[in-house]
């Protein structure tokens, strides 16, 4: 017998549950259709600035570590953090920001109605107030989009004269 010609026996069985599968059906609709009511361009710019600090980190731990298959290896992002290495000052400087930015994009995922409170923002900011002199912020979206170009401007992977430029500035 196949299970289709069980389900008009089967839903005379639990006729007397659909108001209780009902009341918790809409209950939960109704969390789903709050949660898609939420501002989505707060999620959509963190998450966006997330993604384009990841292709530009992978592709800069490409070009450090020749011969491995980095898209392939399904490294998480903060497994990819812990892959910067330390003796390149360029990544050093914007390491901490990272990996801020990654915990910023974590609560995202654990709560979609979050909301980044000011003072997450140490690390980004300590990056910023060097690279951005005189800026001052007043919306976290701007912190994030801010540093993640600075980030991205110092994941670039060059050409190796320029990048033999940078490491003589940075050392």
């Amino acid at each position: 017998m196949r299970i289709i010609d069980l389900i008009e026996e089967k839903l005379a069985e639990y006729k007397e549950h659909f108001n209780k599968i009902e009341e918790h059906f809409n209950k939960e609709n109704e969390n789903f259709k709050a949660l898609m009511r939420t501002d989505h361009d707060t999620i959509g710019k963190v998450l966006k600035c997330h993604l384009i600090l990841e292709n530009y980190l992978t592709n800069y731990l490409a070009f450090k570590f020749k011969g491995v298959d980095l898209n392939n290896s399904r490294l998480t992002f903060a497994q990819k953090i812990s892959l910067l290495p330390n003796s390149d000052l360029r990544v050093a400087f914007i390491r901490e920001g990272i990996i801020e930015l990654n915990s910023i994009r974590n609560k995202y995922s654990h709560n979609l109605s979050y909301q980044v409170p000011f003072g997450h923002f140490n690390r980004m900011l300590e990056v910023l107030k060097i690279s951005r002199k005189g800026i001052m912020y007043d919306n976290p979206i701007n912190i994030i989009e801010d540093f993640t170009t600075v980030a991205c401007t110092f994941l670039i992977v060059n050409p190796e004269e320029i990048d033999l430029l940078f490491q003589e500035v940075f050392e």
